[in-house]
């Protein structure tokens, strides 16, 4: 299935963020789920799911997930999934970061989203960021 334009700039904005918060700047760390990424650089399935950016050999050994979604995809019970899945993920590795991007206007819905998955899935450890001021 083709990416939307809204997805795909949201996909580099997390992508932008991560490097620039984590990686010192440095994009080669990461997995990315984007058209122009070669089979070689996508990240690999993460419990069942493939997310848009990850890398496991962060420094500090950090595991970084990355997740895109636009407006009209995080209040689907997919995404609920997916985002789950990759909670559980970060759950049993040390030092994980789950970062998900949304549309600026879909900020608070992710945080409170996030929030209630944590508690389901009893991953509240994991550190999980929503970016702000996203185009959307």
């Amino acid at each position: 299935m083709g990416e939307s334009i809204n997805h795909i700039q949201l996909v580099e904005e997390l992508v932008h963020w991560i490097a620039r918060t984590y990686l010192n700047g440095d994009k080669g760390y990461l997995l990315i789920d984007h058209p122009e990424s070669d089979v070689f650089s996508k990240p690999p399935k993460i419990n069942g799911y493939v997310p848009d950016a990850f890398t496991s050999s962060a420094p500090h050994n950090r595991t970084i997930i990355g997740e895109a979604k636009t407006t009209r995809d995080v209040e689907r019970p997919h995404s609920e999934e997916q985002i789950k899945a990759f909670l559980r993920y970060c759950s049993v590795h040390e030092n994980a970061v789950f970062v998900f991007a949304v549309p600026w206007l879909m900020t608070r819905y992710a945080k409170i989203l996030l929030k209630r998955l944590q508690k389901e899935t009893n991953t509240s450890m994991v550190t999980a960021i929503v970016l702000e001021g996203l185009p959307g």
